[in-house]
């Protein structure tokens, strides 16, 4: 299957049939994409200021109206209220993705102010973590990879932080990947090489940065782009990467 996220919603296909399986109209409030949580077989999908909504997407697959895109999946809302000190605004939901390292059914979220809670989707009542990133300007961007959490922010920096199975948080190390260029610096999202070396930065300037992880230099910088670069997705087996733009181009 393949879930292609657009601006009211998302649609669901079947690559080996070439069919759509059904389309799903949502009420986005934020920047965040889909996500799936392999665990529960849910499409988490970004829906109000600071929700979710969650699609079971099994309940689709063998409906008989598949190809007219007429049959949706059932859904539920979960409200993700992250704690605060007193009356701290903490933004809107900006990032969801799921959380495997500590649980298949935990999700990690951000907040616009750069706040960062860990969710169950069991239990979603409660944050099960909540810490604060200093030096976020606003949180524009997210990646997840094992025990590691990279945050981008509207001015170039990357934060990188370790959660450990304790959900105790150390931030390890920050740095601007714009090093006071005169330049529109945002970064508007982060991709995680499956092998951890390698972190694509997609910034508001149309370039893709190739950052070194570990350090968070940046090694390259790739102008291809000619309009605000949505997403990046990495090859699993050969470590390849591609792009694509709001223009409706992409690159690899």
């Amino acid at each position: 299957m393949l879930a292609v996220q657009h601006k009211s919603g998302f649609s669901v296909f079947d690559l080996k049939t070439d069919t759509t399986l059904y389309n799903a109209d949502v009420n986005y409030s934020n920047f965040s994409h889909i996500c799936f949580c392999s665990s529960a077989s849910l499409l988490l999908c970004p829906s109000g200021i600071n929700s979710i909504a969650c699609y079971d997407v099994r309940t689709a697959i063998g409906s008989s109206d598949h190809q007219n895109g007429a049959t949706g999946p059932s859904s539920i809302s979960i409200e993700l209220l992250a704690p605060t000190e007193g009356s701290t605004d903490i933004g809107c939901l900006q990032h969801i993705e799921t959380f495997p390292h500590s649980s298949g059914y935990r999700i990690i979220a951000g907040y616009e102010t750069g706040l960062v809670s860990i969710f169950d989707l069991r239990k979603p009542q409660h944050a099960l973590m909540t810490h604060t990133v200093n030096g976020i300007d606003t949180l524009t961007a997210f990646s997840v990879w094992r025990d590691v959490v990279l945050l981008g922010d509207s001015i170039g920096n990357v934060s990188m932080l370790h959660i450990s199975s304790s959900s105790d948080v150390t931030t390890l190390k920050s740095h601007n990947i714009y090093k006071g260029e005169a330049s529109t610096a945002g970064i508007g999202c982060l991709k995680i090489r499956p092998d951890g070396a390698i972190t694509i930065a997609c910034c508001w300037d149309y370039t893709i940065r190739v950052l070194e992880t570990r350090s968070l230099y940046t090694k390259a910088i790739i102008a291809e782009h000619n309009d605000t670069i949505v997403d990046v997705c990495f090859n699993a087996q050969s470590g390849d990467f591609a792009t694509c733009g709001l223009d409706g181009n992409a690159y690899a």
